[in-house]
């Protein structure tokens, strides 16, 4: 099995360890300590004749990362760059040489959700801080912002608690109410809401739930997350001829996490919906417009 990383930053060990085997099964370990050399380990097997794997990676220090790849690119123009990379504010009086326009929020956005990318939701979040104070990219001053958003959209406080901006924290607490009242924000507001509900991968299809809810294809887009000891699962359910549903099925404090368990709970909602067992209120258009499911993960102690 052959590893390649693109763009290839310099520093950056690769250790393959995979076999050509049966089936695809890897094993990907990273090494991203600051005061380590970044080192990739890959273990595993893929089958014979597959399809290339990709596989999406962060590094501890992105910084250095870029200067090494910025530095590989000049070197194949026949570039030579002497000494060595720093770090550091930019000298007062620098001349800018070119730069590149980011790509357009709702692009990253997409990426962010469709792939589960915390690194991305943590920039996002540090720029939110900058548009109030634009020296203060910070994650403090970022979910300052965000606060005063869900404060003015209504959503209870109680059993709130932001740390990050991925939900990496383990200080993060987040009802399932909340998370339907920010769905239901986006269902209806034409500003923004239509680029944040398409950013949601598609049962079936993309993103995060591409193996999973084939049965709901083209029903449902809903964000997954999990980590050890948690599950959940929020987005919207649509059935023709129906107002749409919010939905948010949070489960937290188990060892064994019953994925399958909310699965069961949202085809049962679908069902629901489509024999038209849902009262007219539930959906989008109606005073209570979401289904919300939680447990001890929305227990603020």
């Amino acid at each position: 099995a052959e590893v390649a990383l693109f763009p290839f930053p310099g520093g950056v060990r690769i250790v393959n360890r995979a076999r050509t085997g049966g089936t695809t099964e890897l094993d990907i370990r990273l090494n991203t300590a600051k005061d380590q050399p970044a080192q990739v380990t890959i273990g595993g097997t893929i089958a014979a004749g597959a399809a290339p794997y990709r596989e999406w990676i962060r590094l501890g220090d992105p910084a250095r990362a870029l200067l090494g790849v910025f530095r590989g690119l000049l070197g194949q123009a026949g570039i030579t760059v002497a000494g060595q990379d720093r770090i550091g504010p930019v000298p007062a009086g620098a001349h800018s040489v070119t730069r590149r326009p980011g790509r357009p929020l709702a692009e990253i956005v997409r990426a962010v959700n469709k792939y589960s990318s915390n690194f991305g939701a943590e920039v996002l979040l540090r720029h939110l801080g900058a548009l109030r104070d634009p020296p203060q990219r910070s994650t403090a001053a970022g979910l300052s912002v965000l606060g005063d958003c869900l404060e003015a959209w209504g959503v209870a406080r109680r059993g709130l608690v932001l740390a990050d901006g991925s939900g990496y924290a383990p200080a993060d607490r987040l009802t399932a109410r909340a998370l339907v009242t920010v769905l239901e924000h986006a269902a209806r507001d034409p500003r923004w809401g239509p680029e944040l509900v398409v950013s949601l991968p598609r049962a079936g299809e993309d993103g995060s739930l591409r193996n999973r809810l084939a049965d709901l294809r083209g029903t449902v887009r809903a964000k997954t997350g999990s980590l050890a000891r948690v599950a959940a699962l929020a987005g919207l359910l649509a059935r023709p001829g129906r107002p749409a549903v919010a939905f948010a099925i949070l489960v937290n404090g188990r060892r064994r996490i019953p994925r399958e368990s909310a699965d069961r709970l949202l085809r049962a909602l679908a069902r629901d919906l489509e024999s038209g067992r849902l009262p007219a209120s539930s959906g989008i258009r109606g005073p209570d417009r979401g289904v919300a499911v939680g447990d001890a993960a929305n227990d603020p102690r």
